[in-house]
């Protein structure tokens, strides 16, 4: 049932909007939009669809170019939002709807269950070592196995377990009439669990090796296992559970089920059969007083008179009886009971006050005891067939038959039986009669053909090996009798049985026999059996009865017309299977309990069996497996006595047998985990429940899911097992991923030697709906490469590619770096199949080269590189949002404005707006934020929270009390350097009073974990040896501060850069090193003390230089938000860049969007420009800048807060290929202005124009890509063919880079007959002129051939340049630059727009050559980013700062001059100064001073003199 709850915040902030975001997907790109928000002053709801945030990066191993761990960056960001008062994570969650206007949103969210209490549990993990589901893991992509209840990966956030239940019950659950959990006690008995599974079957089949005997097992029937070969034996695995726990009893613990304490109450149950024995059962656990009466002379009814002993052996029906009367219940057989009334106490008050009523209880042993009773008689009475000779000697009633068998009897049947009948009844009489002595044949005759026989196939079967005639499609018409004896049996030949009708319920089959009187049959016979059905007796009862003859009782109740009496079983709803009977019998004992407890109304129905929906196969590619044969004795053999046929699975056969099954339920409900949970979180009971957000602004950030690579089904993805997609390669990479980083074959487990990657699965195919480019797989697919060589150096790595789109900053150079150094292959080609080897099972790759000729190469493993897709949660929530999506199903935006949707107020980010890789979906994620924050501005710091820390704990006199914790890291540290020993190690050093190793120190469980201990062992010290300080120091430091310690008094030693990574291949090494390393950072931690930090006021303005596209987007972000703005541009007008671009590759007009710009920027009051600017000094620090700009050989002063450098690009000059000498020879930029005018400068209605790529691009000198020349080169090509269809056009190309949606735009021109050409690699065009003729030359690597062409127009695309002030701004600034002379960013994946010196941020060209819309989405980063620091009045300076010592200070000025980052200054009393705001605590002013006069705080000399004692002093003196 889904709950409403009230609305979190009731919109009263008035005008100004609601001061909350929702952030909808919590990947990367969701945490970091959250982190800026929450930063700046925001409340943000953080939700997603899955268990934990963290996205698909979680899932990767490694990032390039850096080759840091994945989860070492993400993991601080995942601990980061789960510590932040201001943001709430919702998980399990997707939108329904949302309402209002915005800044005013209603948006309602359902939440599925977790079935796991997240305030309760305490992520201990017993659940997991508990339960026995083994699921395939979909966070490895199903290369591994994780439990039902799981949490994604041990870093998860939130740290909760959370349990995997399908949309339906498991077929075998739902189908079982008695509710017995099939599924439960099958993973139970998979895993082991004999007992449990036992104790679980026990809750709802009191007769567990009975059941597992006669069961007709529906189960079975509607297993989904035999879509693939067989159904998974589920009754023969009760059975074994039910013998072994019999044959073990004394061994294994008693049962924790045990009955309730006693209510005081009777019950009397009439019928000792299967209905009476369970309900008697449940009564009893109830604790109720229960006695059984039954006429006959032992309990167990049809199962004891009614079932051969060859299938139910009678010791196996007699111990599970006793068990039940074990618990207290009474029996009395040989007891019949004619009116249940007179058991009842009510009854005797009534014969009590009115003494002339019949007396019902004269000569009832308990009558007038019982409060309640239960009549469960049965169906004995067998019917007859109604023709002549049935009543001679010789004819048997079929029921009265088999209970003189069962019973020891042995009748002389004569050498011929004839068996009438076609159910499961008559097999077991025919086998029976075929057992007895002097049968020799057996025949059974049916109405029914024999697809149509009732009986089980399986029972059949096992009657035709035992010699048993079937003789189908005859009705008899008399017994024959000579001489009062029987000696045949006359049939004719029935035509049909049942006449189909069609009604409301559907087709329904209506008993109604047809014969053929013309064909008659006479089968000989001394015996015939008459097995036709059964009725029931109850005339005695009247009061009970029905006219039918069967008793009356309400359904849903099983209460009859007499208060206090309920019927149930055959004896209500006439014969029908055992698991039928006990399902009536758990009713009525529910019932029951509730009548005898004084419920106001009866005890309601439970769910009906088989209304409940069937969970589909959740594996239906499955490999076979045959089901485990049950062993039997041979037919031969088995005809001669009644022993037991079946002998039962062993203990092996039966692991076997139920470690088939597909988990179709997920989870199994078998509550495992429920016993194992000691803080009692696990509630299976949960339902999905509803909530309602007032927010001001949505941000959308759901991410993407990768193509499914088995729709490519020529590659043979999941029919071949060593194909793998590029998501479960990037698993076998990871340290936790299923093989613990070791690059394995899944096929045989051995280490590969040779690699292909297959790259645009799911990309550039339109045929299936993937018409754009996914712009990541090149470059993941040279990532994985570089990485699995690492992993085992010699692999041969081959990349089968159509072109190389290595757009990104320093992306090129890390393709090169692949190719030269790695010896990684890229091959030109798409192949066209593969195809596994037999016996290697080695794929074959067929392809096509350059030149047309085929290949087939065989590979070790083939790893497919998946396209990005939107998902279909994304989908969903769009639809629920009112979003508008594009033709690919991705978020529909303008390039003009890449972060806004068709829905106002709500906001897009990362690969939902268009695929992109990690530092592209952070950077987005930071300018959705700024949206967010220009909409909601008046409402900022309106409902958020200030984090409070606990009083410091003053340490200075305590003793160093030092707590280690060494990180596995999964197997990035734990696979070399044996962290045991280190651990070991350091518990000896002194100091040291707690040292122990885990998995993940990092991870929000350890994080908890380390507080725990500070407070257990009174640390005051902490030493943690995981991996890099740069991204977990802060995260450790934060822990501290938390527990009421100092932040600086940890210390931090890298083991997996400085010990695993460079000792790969010497573990002892690496651990050695490792030890003296820790040795190193104890004996420093021992001489830590406190430091204190300060607190500086922010200027809350903004300095942006640059008047571009950047620029100007930046200055209105920043200024939309309430922060004023200079903006310094060097030209006399804004525009930059902009103004040389007339057209969006989409045809958007660009100078009406420049003038919009403008006109937005000169009408804020809260920006300032500064034309014909430049800066010309620098100074201050983050939250405190100051800035001298020289405007017009006039200086003046600017004091900012933040500064954004927007400092732009320029086309690079060249005079390349005749550029400046032949007029004929353009360049892009200006083919494009010209094209704006509508003219070619091309004479002729066809002119032919070629365009050379890559000039002055991807060479020696300038390496990089200029990541815009394709798509501009494609739009001109395209504004050339509009306008003179006939030209002809021919592009050069090394790559064809057009990523994203440009694809579509590359597709176009080659439909609308643009030539592309590729040339090799350092084999560039050349251009000439031959007698006035404008000539081209050209190698084209398809052809193999060189191409001479005479051209009318040759434009080029020239590259893009970094702008030719940066690297005096750069000194300036003290912010480093790149090779390539862009500005380096501080994180190039999780801070692209941050530079290293805090409150300085990048945008557009500064960083790299980018498109319009990137620029744009950049500009507004770096804003959003900004204002983390605009939003706040005051910032924390680090205590890790360098102080001068004034007394020792000579001005020498050497610290000014060697610090980069400005720090240090020559104040008025000519003295060294370091201004704390701005030191980054680098050090190198205390290493440069000639009087050593500085300190480095948190550095200092005695904490290094002490590092260099432990690693060069030892125990036996000076080393």
């Amino acid at each position: 049932m889904i709950k409403a709850n009230d609305t979190d915040q009731q919109d009263s902030t008035g005008s100004e909007g609601i001061g909350a975001v929702l952030v909808c997907g919590a990947g990367i790109t969701g945490i970091q939009s959250a982190l800026d928000l929450a930063g700046s002053g925001f409340k943000v709801y953080l939700l997603d669809s899955s268990p934990a945030i963290g996205g698909r990066m979680a899932q990767l191993d490694k990032t390039f170019p850096t080759g840091d761990c994945a989860m070492c960056i993400l993991s601080p960001k995942l601990v980061e939002c789960a510590r932040n008062k201001n943001i709430e994570i919702i998980t399990l969650s997707q939108i329904e709807s949302i309402n209002g206007t915005p800044g005013h949103y209603q948006v309602r969210i359902r939440t599925e269950p977790r079935f796991v209490d997240a305030e309760k549990c305490n992520a201990c993990g017993d659940c997991v070592e508990a339960c026995p589901v083994q699921l395939p893991n979909e966070f490895d992509r199903k290369m591994g196995l994780r439990k039902a209840i799981f949490r994604p990966y041990p870093q998860a956030i939130p740290n909760v377990y959370g349990i995997s239940k399908a949309g339906g019950r498991a077929p075998c659950k739902a189908s079982c009439p008695a509710g017995v959990n099939a599924q439960g006690y099958v993973a139970l008995v998979a895993a082991g669990k004999f007992k449990e599974a036992y104790d679980l079957i026990m809750e709802r089949c009191p007769l567990p090796s009975v059941c597992g005997r006669v069961c007709q097992h529906p189960c079975q029937s509607d297993c989904n296992r035999s879509e693939i070969d067989q159904p998974v034996s589920v009754r023969d695995i009760k059975r074994f559970v039910g013998d072994y726990v019999h044959a073990n009893r004394d061994s294994l613990p008693a049962s924790s089920a045990q009955p309730a304490e006693s209510t005081g109450k009777k019950v009397a149950v009439i019928g000792g059969g299967p209905a009476g024995l369970t309900t008697a059962y449940d009564l009893a656990m109830l604790g109720h007083a229960v006695t059984i009466y039954d006429a006959m002379p032992a309990l167990g009814g049809m199962l004891r008179y009614g079932i051969p002993r060859y299938r139910l052996p009678a010791d196996v029906l007699d111990r599970e009886i006793q068990a039940i009367l074990d618990l207290g219940i009474q029996a009395r057989t040989g007891t019949r009971v004619p009116d249940p009334k007179a058991l009842l106490a009510s009854q005797t008050r009534t014969a009590q006050a009115h003494p002339d009523l019949p007396d019902r209880q004269a000569g009832l042993d308990g009558a007038g005891q019982f409060d309640a009773v239960f009549v469960a008689i049965g169906a004995w009475v067998g019917r007859s067939l109604g023709i002549p000779g049935e009543d001679a000697a010789g004819v048997f009633n079929g029921l009265k038959f088999l209970g003189e068998v069962n019973t020891g009897g042995r009748p002389r049947l004569g050498a011929n039986v004839v068996v009438i009948g076609g159910g499961d009844v008559a097999m077991d009489a025919a086998r029976c009669a075929r057992r007895l002595d002097g049968v020799q044949n057996v025949r059974l005759a049916c109405l029914e053909s024999r697809d149509e026989m009732p009986a089980h196939e399986w029972e059949a079967e096992e009657a035709l090996q035992e010699g048993v005639q079937f003789h189908p499609s005859l009705g008899p018409t008399k017994i024959i009798v000579e001489g009062g004896r029987v000696t045949g049996v006359e049939f004719r030949a029935c035509t049909r049985v049942f006449d189909l009708t069609t009604g409301q319920a559907g087709d329904q089959k209506r008993f109604n026999p047809q014969y053929d009187d013309s064909r008659t049959t006479i089968l000989p016979a001394d015996a015939v059996i008459v097995t036709i059905g059964q009725g029931v007796d109850g005339a005695s009862m009247t009061e009970l009865a029905t006219p039918n003859g069967r008793l009356g009782a309400e359904a849903g109740t099983l209460a009859t017309s007499v208060e206090g009496v309920f019927a149930g079983g055959d004896a209500v709803s006439g014969p029908a299977s055992l698991v039928d009977a006990m399902a009536a019998a758990h009713t009525a004992a529910e019932s029951i309990d509730a009548y005898l407890r004084g419920s106001v109304r009866k005890a309601a129905p439970k769910a009906q069996a088989g209304k409940e929906s069937h969970a589909p196969n959740p594996n239906p590619s499955a490999p076979r497996e045959p089901a485990q044969p049950m062993p039997q004795a041979e037919p031969a053999a088995r005809v001669r006595d009644f022993r037991e046929i079946d002998q039962g699975y062993t203990q092996e056969q039966a692991v076997a047998e139920a470690q088939r099954c597909l988990a179709c339920g997920l989870c199994s409900e078998c509550m495992q985990c429920v016993k194992a949970c000691s803080a009692c979180a696990i509630d299976h009971l949960m339902g999905p429940t509803t909530r309602t957000l007032a927010v001001g602004s949505v941000v959308l950030t759901p991410g993407f899911e990768e193509f499914q690579a088995s729709l490519r089904g020529e590659f043979g993805h999941g029919r071949y097992s060593n194909v793998l997609s590029s998501v479960q390669f990037e698993r076998l990479l990871s340290a936790a991923g299923p093989t613990g980083g070791q690059v394995l074959r899944p096929s045989d487990g051995k280490h590969p030697h040779k690699i292909a990657f297959i790259q645009c699965v799911g990309s550039r195919d339109p045929a299936r709906g993937s018409g754009y480019c996914s712009s990541i797989c090149c470059m993941s697919a040279t990532k994985e490469a570089m990485v699995a060589i690492e992993h085992a150096p010699g692999l041969d790595v081959s990349i089968f590619c159509m072109d190389i789109r290595a757009f990104g900053k320093e992306f090129d150079s890390y393709v090169n770096r692949a190719a030269n150094e790695q010896n990684v292959k890229y091959i030109r080609a798409m192949p066209s199949r593969i195809v596994e080897m037999p016996g290697s099972r080695n794929p074959r790759v067929r392809y096509f080269d350059d030149q047309g000729a085929e290949h087939q190469d065989e590979f070790d493993m083939v790893v497919l590189s998946v396209g990005l897709r939107p998902s279909q949660h994304a989908k969903e929530m769009a639809r629920a949002l009112g979003v508008e999506l594009n033709d690919f199903g991705f978020c529909q935006t303008d390039r003009f404005n890449p972060t806004a949707c068709s829905q106002p107020g709500v906001y897009v980010a990362g690969a939902f707006q268009e695929p992109k890789d990690i530092p592209e979906s952070v950077a987005q994620a930071s300018a959705a934020a700024a949206c967010a924050m220009e909409l909601l501005a008046d409402a900022r710091g309106t409902m958020v929270q200030q984090h409070e820390y606990p009083w410091e704990r003053d340490v200075s006199d305590e003793a160093a009390r030092v707590g280690v914790f060494i990180c596995h890291c999964g197997h990035n540290i734990a696979s070399v350097v044996d962290v045991e020993h280190v651990a070991q190690a350091a518990a000896t050093m002194p100091g040291v009073c707690h040292a122990e190793a885990s998995i993940y120190t990092c991870s929000d469980t350890n994080q908890q974990h380390i507080k725990d201990m500070i407070r257990e062992h009174r640390l005051n010290r902490l030493v943690v040896a995981s991996c890099s300080p740069r991204t977990h120091e802060i995260l450790f430091q934060e822990t501290l501060r938390e527990s009421g310690l100092n932040q600086y008094l940890f210390a931090m030693t890298n083991i997996r850069d400085q010990c695993s990574w460079v000792h790969r291949d010497d573990p002892q090494a690496a651990t050695g090193k490792a030890v003296e390393l820790m040795r190193m950072a104890v004996g420093r931690a021992r001489r830590l003390r406190a430091l204190e930090t300060g607190r500086l006021p922010v200027v809350q303005s903004a300095l942006v230089i640059g008047g571009g596209l950047a620029g100007m987007t930046a200055a209105l972000a920043v200024a939309g938000q309430g922060f004023n703005v200079h903006l310094v541009e060097k030209h006399s007008c804004l525009g930059g860049n902009l103004r040389q671009i007339h057209t969006t590759l989409e045809g958007r007009n660009v100078p009406e969007f420049l003038a919009r710009l403008e006109a937005a920027v000169e009408a804020n009051p809260r920006i300032t420009v500064h034309l014909n600017s430049v800066p010309v000094r620098f100074s201050g620090h983050v939250g405190n800048f100051k800035t001298h700009i020289a405007t017009g050989g006039v200086e003046s002063l600017l004091e900012h807060g933040v500064v954004i450098l927007a400092t732009g690009g320029a086309e690079r000059e060249t005079s390349l290929h005749l550029l400046g000498q032949d007029p004929r020879v353009t360049t892009q930029r200006k083919l494009e202005a010209d094209l704006a005018t509508g003219l070619i400068p091309a004479s002729g209605d066809s002119p032919t124009v070629v365009m050379i790529q890559c000039v002055e691009s991807r060479n020696d000198t300038n390496p990089y890509c200029s990541r815009v020349c394709c798509a501009e080169a494609v739009k001109n090509a395209l504004a050339i063919k509009r306008l003179k269809p006939r030209a002809r056009v021919i592009v050069l190309a090394r790559d064809v880079r057009t990523y994203g949606f440009r694809e579509t735009y590359f597709q176009q021109a080659r439909e609308a007959g643009v030539l592309f050409v590729r040339y090799p690699q350092g084999q560039d065009p050349e251009v000439s002129t031959s007698d006035g003729r404008l000539e081209v030359r050209v190698r084209d690597a398809a052809a193999g051939a060189d191409l001479l062409l005479q051209a009318d127009l040759v434009a080029l695309s020239v590259g893009i340049a970094p702008a030719e002030d940066n690297p005096k701004i750069s000194g300036m600034i003290r912010s480093a630059l790149t090779a390539d002379g862009f500005f380096l960013e501080a994180h190039p994946k999780l801070r692209p727009v941050d530079l290293a010196n805090e409150g300085e941020f990048i945008c557009g060209l500064a960083h790299s050559p980018r498109f319009m819309d990137e620029t744009i989405w950049q500009a507004r980063a770096a804003a959003g980013r900004a204002a983390t620091v605009l939003s706040k009045s005051y910032l924390e300076i680090p205590g890790q700062v360098a102080c001068v010592d004034p007394s020792m200070c000579v001005a020498c000025a050497t610290c000014v001059k060697v610090c980069p980052y400005g720090a240090p200054m020559i104040n008025e009393l000519h003295k060294a100064e370091i201004q704390g705001a701005k030191c980054m605590g680098c050090g190198s002013c205390a290493a440069a001073c000639p009087a050593r006069t500085i300190t480095l705080r948190h550095q200092e000399r005695s904490q290094m003199t002490a590092m260099l004692d432990e690693l060069l002093v030892t125990e036996g003196g000076p080393s």
